[in-house]
């Protein structure tokens, strides 16, 4: 499918599994995206599963979810992933049932994360080539294969907020066995300006990428381009289908032919030391094995696929040959459309120097090879797959592809500059891919209550119960990428530290843009007391190497505090002072720490007073980066409106003001505290005339007492 231009190849619904048919009703049934969403899912799981409260209200689209098929006579009843509590194979919430995120938290099995449901917000649909004939490509004959597809974002303060990423599980529900089969990526990524784009790959990686073809992206036909601040968008190829046993070939790019490498659950990351799984027990999903360029044009070697020759052109392609049938050549000169046997045959266009081994080229290692370093290379609105195979697609066999489109922009008007920050997340999208898409979670947001003042606000804290944060002390996480050192214990968990308010420009801002200055604005923090106060993150830039960033530039190491009060708008020139009746947006945060081993910037490698080599690979130091983390759920843009309560209050006068520190007086008890004490002076008076110089009952004077009690709002105090 591409853009329908000669017509349809796919149609909605599940094929029957007895009939390999599809009936129109079906389609019909099923002609609709689903979507569905974990936070709902998080508080049914604490609400219905762990609870069991009656007074929870079920969200609707979790009672219609497509886990079983919408008619009992239906033959092929599970579909979206579910958590059967029920055990009976059937979709029942009423039973507890629930769709498969991993709300637990739990670690996956190898093999088993294809069975969840990913994301913060995810879609949901069913598609299958049986519905109609194939007018798109011009196959005569359909395959019977059903797919169920996913795509699904998360919400984060990093890269991955800028992502998205798809899942495609593949079942041939037909007789027939495909000898030679690929399965294939299309993308048709117009970034900005479509007509001026550059594309390359990455193999190791298994990365297709489009940037822009020279150093301004202009307008165009409607669309605004990115002019000299110019991005970089990624197709990763995470997994593909499963190879055929044993056919001499590293499918995987691990290193290991006919086998791939046993997972430690804890780190996402292959075992140390070591240890092989041959294909018998565990055969080796296929990486991008081919990546192949196109033009949206009518040129018969380059251009857009036709329906001639029984779908044949849509193969070629796939099976990363030009549409005449021509092999890609790897010729560092001209676009790889050459003739000139002279150069090899090639299994990926512009790698960059991503190949040196020469996987792509039969062993034959190749110089460096982009877009940028060829003669006479012009951007255009280019095109490209990225395909998986050949393999045998046996009946009934079901595979899973999975990928995901990381994206970056950079500042800069060179527009090779955002490939290596491309790279850079890419490489956190497959940690991310390896640990089973589990994002570390951070504490959750407060819920914020702001009571509106005149020329001021009032803000303070509560969590709920269903917050992972509930008691404040209640969060805790650990970072599966945080791998234990020199064999020791090693401290892997985030626990919560602090909160942050910011005063943001407008309601469209979003949590991963609070650090940019001209949209968001710190106007509290507090952290625990614990000895902890300014932490600094370091984000890896591929020319200034590790970057220092200031995450917590208000910390003072003080305490919790629930409760402040505001004056000023933050974004106001000259008068600060909060105008009446003025709309003014906030967000609050929760943030974490872990800090392993402090990370040293600039220290060349060696060896530590232990003896330990405490350098990466790479020669980085191998501390910890990112000792702040930020939370990623309940948070919400609040507004609030500055103005005199009293009308609205019928008349209501504050008999108090935020901050008051009533009178305390103490029955019985000891100690202080942890604050000065000051009596009041009845108190004094009470001791000095009492014969032995004591009194039983002792009044403190405002705020100098051994508790801390004050007024949070003023509104609500009656007298």
């Amino acid at each position: 499918m591409t853009y329908r231009q000669n017509g349809i190849d796919f149609w909605p619904g599940p094929l029957d599994p007895s009939t390999v048919d599809v009936d129109a009703a079906t389609c019909n049934a099923y002609d609709k995206h689903w979507r569905f969403n974990r936070t709902d899912v998080d508080g049914f799981y604490a609400n219905v599963v762990v609870a069991q409260n009656t007074d929870y209200t079920i969200p609707s689209w979790i009672k219609d979810y497509p886990g079983s098929a919408p008619s009992s006579a239906d033959p092929y009843r599970y579909l979206a992933p579910f958590i059967d509590q029920g055990g009976d194979g059937n979709y029942d919430w009423d039973q507890g049932d629930y769709p498969a995120y991993n709300v637990t938290g739990a670690a996956v099995a190898q093999g088993n994360c294809k069975k969840l449901l990913f994301g913060d917000e995810t879609l949901f649909w069913v598609f299958n080539d049986k519905g109609n004939s194939h007018l798109e490509s011009g196959s005569v004959n359909p395959i019977g294969v059903e797919i169920r597809a996913q795509a699904f974002a998360f919400a984060t303060a990093d890269v991955l907020n800028d992502m998205t990423f798809y899942n495609f599980e593949i079942i041939n529900r037909s007789s027939n066995i495909l000898d030679s089969t690929y399965f294939a990526v299309w993308v048709d990524a117009d970034l900005g300006n479509y007509q001026d784009d550059y594309v390359g790959c990455d193999v190791v990686r298994g990365l297709g990428y489009i940037y822009n073809g020279d150093n301004y992206d202009d307008d165009g036909n409607g669309v605004v381009g990115y002019h000299n601040k110019l991005p970089a968008l990624g197709c990763d190829f995470f997994q593909g289908p499963t190879a055929d046993l044993n056919d001499g070939i590293d499918n995987d790019r691990d290193n290991c032919v006919d086998c791939t490498f046993e997972i430690d659950p804890n780190t996402g990351m292959p075992k140390v030391p070591a240890v092989q799984i041959p294909d018998e027990v565990l055969a080796e999903p296929i990486s991008m094995a081919k990546f192949l360029p196109y033009n949206n044009t009518g040129d018969a070697k380059t251009g857009n696929p036709t329906t001639s020759g029984n779908g044949i052109q849509f193969y070629r392609y796939m099976n990363g040959l030009w549409k005449d049938g021509s092999p890609m050549r790897y010729d560092p000169a001209t676009p790889g459309t050459n003739t000139v046997t002279t150069y090899p045959a090639c299994s990926y266009m512009y790698p960059g120097a991503s190949d040196p081994t020469g996987f792509g080229t039969n062993g034959i290692p190749q110089p460096d090879w982009t877009e940028l370093t060829v003669t006479g290379g012009v951007p255009g609105d280019r095109r490209f797959l990225q395909s998986a195979g050949k393999f045998t697609l046996q009946p009934g066999a079901v595979n899973n592809i999975t990928f995901g489109m990381p994206f970056v922009r950079t500042n800069s008007d060179n527009n090779f500059a955002a490939i290596p920050l491309l790279l850079i997340a890419d490489d956190k999208a497959q940690s991310l891919f390896d640990n089973c898409f589990k994002v570390l979670d951070g504490p959750d947001a407060p819920d914020m209550t702001i009571q509106e003042m005149e020329n001021q606000l009032i803000f303070y804290f509560s969590n709920k119960e269903t917050s992972n944060n509930y008691e404040q002390d209640r969060y805790a996480d650990i970072d599966p990428t945080i791998t234990p050192l020199f064999g020791a214990a090693t401290d892997r968990t985030y626990r919560f530290e602090g909160y942050m308010v910011y005063q943001i420009k407008d309601e469209s801002v979003s949590s991963s843009e609070l650090y940019d200055d001209n949209k968001a604005r710190l106007v509290f923090q507090c952290d625990k007391k614990n000895g902890v106060s300014t932490l600094i993150n370091y984000a890896t830039d591929p020319v200034l190497g590790s970057v220092p960033q200031l995450m917590t530039p208000e910390a003072n190491d003080k305490g919790i505090i629930n409760s402040f009060m505001l004056t000023e708008d933050k974004f106001a020139e000259g008068n600060k002072t909060f105008v009446n009746h003025k709309t003014y947006y906030y967000m609050a945060i929760s943030y974490a720490y872990n800090n392993y081993l402090p990370y040293k910037q600039d220290v060349a490698p060696g060896i530590d007073s232990l003896g330990n080599d405490v350098h990466t690979s790479d020669g980085d130091y191998a501390g910890q980066k990112k000792p702040f983390l930020q939370g990623r759920k309940n948070i919400k843009v609040y507004s609030a409106v500055p103005h005199n309560y009293a009308p609205e209050a019928n008349g209501t006068v504050a008999n108090t003001y935020f901050g008051y520190g009533p009178k305390v007086k103490r029955i019985e008890g000891q100690g202080n505290g942890g604050t000065a004490l000051e009596l009041t002076q009845s108190s004094i008076n009470s001791i000095l005339a009492s014969p032995d110089h004591r009194a039983v009952e002792l009044e403190y004077e405002n705020l100098q007492g051994p508790i801390q009690v004050r007024v949070i709002d003023p509104l609500k105090v009656l007298s």
